[in-house]
């Protein structure tokens, strides 16, 4: 009888499993995904609840039809959940994956797993999960930068970044119409915190008359139906969601565009210009009076672009598209690498340190728990505005605006 993997990599929307596919392959029948549903259901009436059991259910069926072993955790309900069940389910595995520290992690029945972080969504943008990290194994990192924050408190080791890696090209499917004499512009909101669609998509269709157009919805959204009718009416706009695999397309993007930190620097890393929509830095400064430049180079970066309104968003898009970028601005770079290190295959990286653990297992860090829990949900402000300050130069304004912040602040002082 053949034995379950000992390795669970969590899985909630399709951009985790492109994510961990390469490491999954590389693991050799080793892992299997865990569908992970939300907590939200348990948690929220209605509509929260219901939007995020419609988007696990769509993420449930796209991880069935991709070939791979994977199983479908049990819901999580605080008041009649049956822990022998969850402890049957999770009994087979030796260690579980997650880029999240989530409830998961914390079950009493996971208690004697070993547990790794891949410090990925919650990271690269400088917010680290809202729980300390004193019951963690080992924490993965795509690079320096966040391996130097945390490694006096965990163990630490720098495998790469899993999403850019040796993606292959392939043609354009037909249905996104594109024109191979056009240059091609995507488009990858993620709506939920700067409501970047709404603001944007006058200047996105304006665009589409010009070059080619792919709008990536987020996996959330495009479960609800939210944002589709602003793009829907143009047919020269073409509307996926994360099922389909926008890095397929690299060799066809000429300029990618995001509200996302993350997102500009997964594009910036695979070569590509990209524009960053800076709606906070803007709305705090005409909350004092004061009208935000509408689109700017970053320190020179030409490569790298803020915008702050539509007209920005398409001066920018057009000059960078014409071919007016300088090369790659040695600060950009330097910058980017701490963020991505340059590992020739992360999957195997990762893969020969999982197997690393699994034989030897660390400990966490017992500074850990006094350390990292008390600052977790403020020290995200504090790595934003430490490590993307070149990036940010305003962002620090939009804490200070709240009393909290002042809290906060002396947090940071007791532990920075």
């Amino acid at each position: 009888m053949k034995s379950r993997p000992q390795i669970g990599i969590f899985y909630r929307r399709p951009r985790d499993f492109y994510l961990f596919r390469a490491l999954y392959h590389a693991l050799g029948g080793t892992a299997e995904f865990i569908a992970a549903p939300p907590f939200e259901q348990a948690l929220f009436l209605h509509n929260w609840g219901e939007a995020a059991l419609e988007a696990f259910e769509g993420a449930v069926r796209f991880i069935s039809q991709q070939g791979v072993s994977w199983r479908r955790a049990p819901v999580l309900e605080p008041r009649n959940n049956d822990r022998d069940d969850i402890k049957n389910f999770f009994a087979p595995y030796e260690l579980l994956l997650d880029t999240r520290n989530s409830v998961y992690f914390i079950l009493p029945e996971n208690a004697a797993k070993t547990k790794v972080l891949y410090l990925y969504d919650d990271f690269i943008t400088g917010c680290w999960p809202p729980i300390g990290f004193s019951h963690i194994d080992a924490v993965f990192t795509t690079g320096d930068n966040s391996k130097d924050a945390l490694a006096p408190f965990v163990s630490v080791e720098v495998v790469g970044n899993l999403y850019v890696e040796g993606v292959a090209d392939a043609p354009p499917p037909a249905f996104l119409r594109l024109d191979a004499r056009k240059k091609t512009i995507l488009y990858l909101p993620h709506e939920a915190s700067f409501l970047s669609p709404e603001e944007f998509s006058g200047a996105i269709n304006e665009l589409s008359i010009e070059y080619n157009v792919v709008v990536q919805l987020t996996h959330e959204t495009a479960a609800a139906g939210k944002n589709i009718h602003l793009f829907s009416l143009n047919k020269r706009v073409a509307i996926v969601d994360e099922s389909y695999d926008v890095r397929t397309l690299k060799n066809r993007v000429d300029l990618a565009v995001s509200d996302d930190i993350l997102t500009v620097f997964e594009w910036r890393a695979m070569g590509k210009p990209a524009i960053l929509l800076d709606l906070w830095t803007r709305d705090i400064l005409r909350s004092r009076g004061s009208e935000p430049t509408n689109g700017y180079d970053v320190n020179g970066w030409d490569l790298l672009r803020l915008s702050r309104n539509p007209e920005g968003l398409k001066d920018s898009a057009r000059s960078m598209l014409r071919g007016d970028a300088a090369p790659e601005h040695p600060a950009e770079k330097a910058m980017r690498s701490g963020f991505f290190a340059d590992i020739p295959s992360p999957s195997r990286n990762a893969a020969l340190s999982l197997g690393e653990i699994l034989n030897k297992k660390p400990r966490p860090n017992p500074a850990a728990a006094f350390m990292l829990r008390p600052a977790d949900v403020t020290a995200k402000n504090y790595l934003m505005y430490h490590f993307l300050r070149p990036l940010f130069n305003s962002v620090n304004e939009i804490f200070r605006e709240q009393s909290l912040m002042r809290k906060c602040r002396k947090i940071i002082q007791m532990f920075f």
